[in-house]
């Protein structure tokens, strides 16, 4: 899906006066710290994905939508107990 989405893309992203990294660099807002921080963020974001195939082919459909849920409730509730003005728990 995100290949397909790159073509359409493109002509608004030549036309778009959007800084380049090699601008952002020479500003010095983007450094290697954020570098890693994306690469971080690519390698992890693989890793989720890898999982979710091995974990769909191990369990039937519902099981895995079950266990989807489960953990969006779980993200929830964390989120609940740590930024309590981000989320609320009434109901």
């Amino acid at each position: 899906n995100n290949v397909l989405a790159m073509g359409p893309l493109l002509l608004p992203w030549y036309l778009s006066d959007s800084e380049t990294v090699a601008t952002l660099q020479t500003k010095g807002s983007f450094g290697a710290g954020a570098l890693w921080a994306v690469l971080l963020s690519c390698v992890l974001g693989l890793c989720i994905s890898v999982t979710a195939f091995h974990c769909r082919g191990k369990v039937s459909a519902t099981s895995y939508s079950v266990i989807g849920n489960m953990n969006k409730v779980l993200t929830v509730l964390i989120n609940c107990l740590i930024w309590n003005q981000h989320a609320s728990v009434t109901l």
